[in-house]
């Protein structure tokens, strides 16, 4: 499914985090790891300067795994691990939404140091010795918070971009319900979380459709068919989903992952192949047995005339013209070559319109004519260029012309040799870039 496992690195709450666990999808780690989970924590916290703490003035009591788990969050925002694990670290894929920037706002204190305001905070010790301390909020103060917040999401996701090129960015849409399923799958309606839940999805909506406007992210879309789960292992609250919200939450992700893996591997190909195109384009042809450009006078001799059928060749500036000097007798011009599968004859043809039922060349074995080619079998476009491409494949001869990508066979018969000749019935023919080759 996955070229590698992905390296990611979740922000946000529970909802990013908890698909992301054994206990909701048991088999996560054969397609993930989880190089690290911030928790409980604001872009403008994220992106002010770190706070050096000692972890004891951090603690909570009792000393209970929630405590211990609040504690971690604080002294994660106060240092900014986030960004350390993102600049030290190969990570794939950023996982965040936005629900702590909505549900809880932040703490400004000591004149200019911020931090998420996570609960439990001010029962620590590190609070007690705080100064000048001020709450802010998006739904108190709609405007201020949410222009600070602006400023601290673009500060982010350019630091993203600068420091990890690489890192593609998934946002996972929150919003708040007041739905609850009960064990036996009964639902009802929580009065306690229904006003709640129309004031945080406003906000929700709001800073998802800025990122969404403004940021190149993926969407981990919400399931309006999403209810509670009464017996949610964090507790009955709004944000607390039905188990199937995580699985199919990993699967959407699983979706993101595969389109972006299928996505690479076509550009490595691309790449590749125009690579090889390259190559093949300004590589000279190893096995060259006949070459005449035709608009150099150096390349006379390369074209064997016969002397019963004479014919005058003309080297031009852009291109060759053949010209019969009998005109009671067709001239031929020919070189000779091997059958040989493989071989190819490439060159560029023009016939003025008026010459529509001649033969332009003629294939032969020694006096047997093969192959009489004429323009109109070939359906070309008369008065204008015309390339074409002769090739021997399995003892059979085809032909195909280029341009309107018609194609001829004709079956070889046993000879070793013959002469591919241009046998003027026509009183004029151009030509140029004449090649034979394997």
């Amino acid at each position: 499914m996955y070229k590698k496992i992905k390296n990611i690195a979740i922000y946000g709450s529970c909802i990013t985090k908890d698909p992301f666990t054994t206990s909701f999808n048991p088999d996560y780690k054969t397609r993930y790891h989880s190089v690290v989970d911030d928790q409980k924590h604001s872009f403008i916290s994220t992106m002010q300067p770190k706070e050096k703490v000692d972890e004891k003035e951090l603690k909570l009591y009792p000393d209970t795994s929630g405590h211990r788990f609040a504690s971690r969050c604080m002294k994660e925002d106060l240092e900014k691990n986030f960004l350390d694990v993102l600049l030290n670290n190969d990570i794939d894929y950023i996982i965040f939404d936005i629900n702590f920037e909505v549900e809880r706002g932040i703490i400004c204190y000591n004149e200019n140091t911020i931090l998420t305001k996570i609960s439990g905070f001010d029962q620590t010790e590190y609070f007690s010795k705080l100064k000048n301390v001020k709450y802010l909020n998006i739904i108190d103060n709609p405007t201020t918070y949410f222009n600070l917040w602006k400023k601290h999401c673009d500060e982010f996701f350019e630091f993203v971009k600068e420091n990890c090129p690489k890192t593609r960015i998934i946002l996972a849409e929150v919003r708040a319900l007041d739905v609850v399923q009960r064990s036996n799958l009964s639902t009802y309606i929580e009065p306690n979380f229904t006003e709640k839940a129309k004031i945080n999805n406003y906000y929700y909506r709001k800073l998802e459709n800025y990122i969404i406007k403004n940021y190149d992210v993926d969407v981990v879309k919400f399931d309006k068919d999403t209810v509670l789960n009464e017996k949610h292992r964090w507790g009955k609250f709004y944000v607390h989903y039905d188990d199937d919200y995580y699985t199919n939450f990993l699967k959407k992700v699983d979706k993101i992952v595969e389109y972006h893996d299928l996505e690479d591997t076509v550009k490595e190909m691309k790449s590749i192949l125009n690579k090889i195109k390259f190559i093949q384009e300004d590589a000279e042809k190893p096995d060259t047995l006949f070459f005449d450009k035709g608009i150099l006078s150096n390349h006379n001799n390369n074209w064997s005339d016969t002397t019963t059928l004479p014919m005058k060749r003309t080297v031009g500036p852009e291109y060759t013209t053949l010209t019969k000097a009998n005109t009671n007798k067709p001239g031929v011009i020919r070189p000779n070559f091997d059958i040989i599968n493989g071989l190819c004859l490439e060159f560029d043809i023009y016939q003025d319109a008026n010459e529509e039922n001649e033969v332009f060349a003629t294939i032969r074995h020694g006096t047997e004519v093969s192959a009489n080619l004429k323009l109109s079998s070939m359906n070309l476009n008369f008065g204008s260029w015309h390339h074409i491409i002769i090739t021997i494949d399995n003892n059979r001869m085809k032909m195909s012309n280029t341009t309107n990508e018609n194609f001829r066979t004709w079956k070889l018969n046993s000879f070793n040799r013959f002469y591919f000749g241009v046998t003027l019935n026509t009183n004029e023919l151009r030509y140029k870039n004449f090649e034979i080759y394997y």
